[in-house]
C-alpha cells in the first residue's frame, strides 16, 4: 500500500505531500497543487496518484489539516464512485497558536 502524506495549511494556502517518504517528482502533477486550495485539487488527486503508480489503487492516506478540510476530501472521495480504490484515512489535526502581547 502507497503511504501518502498530505499537510493542508488553509491559512497559507500551502500544501505538502509526502509520497512513501519523499517529495513528487517534479514532472508530477501533484507538485502543481502545493500553492493552490484544496477545492482547486482535490477533484483531481486521485487521478493523479492512480497516473503516479501505473494503475495502484491501494492508499493510504495521512491527512493532515482542519476538520472541515478533512471531511471535504474525504466526502469528494465517496461522492466520485472511486470505490474501486482501496484507501485508508488517517487524520491529524492542524493546530495553531495566537499569542497576543499587550
Amino acid at each position: 500500500m502507497n503511504h501518502i502524506s498530505i499537510t493542508h495549511n488553509p491559512f497559507l494556502v500551502e500544501t505538502e505531500f509526502r509520497i512513501n517518504g519523499h517529495s513528487p517528482s517534479e514532472s508530477s502533477n501533484i507538485n502543481t497543487y502545493g500553492s493552490k486550495r484544496l477545492q482547486v485539487w482535490v477533484e483531481h488527486i486521485f487521478d493523479d496518484l492512480q497516473a503516479l503508480f501505473n494503475g495502484s489503487k491501494d492508499f493510504f492516506i495521512e491527512f493532515t489539516g482542519l476538520t472541515n478540510q478533512f471531511f471535504l476530501f474525504k466526502k469528494f472521495f465517496f461522492l466520485t464512485g472511486l470505490k474501486h480504490i482501496r484507501l485508508c484515512f488517517a487524520w491529524l489535526y492542524l493546530y495553531f497558536s495566537i499569542i497576543f502581547f499587550p
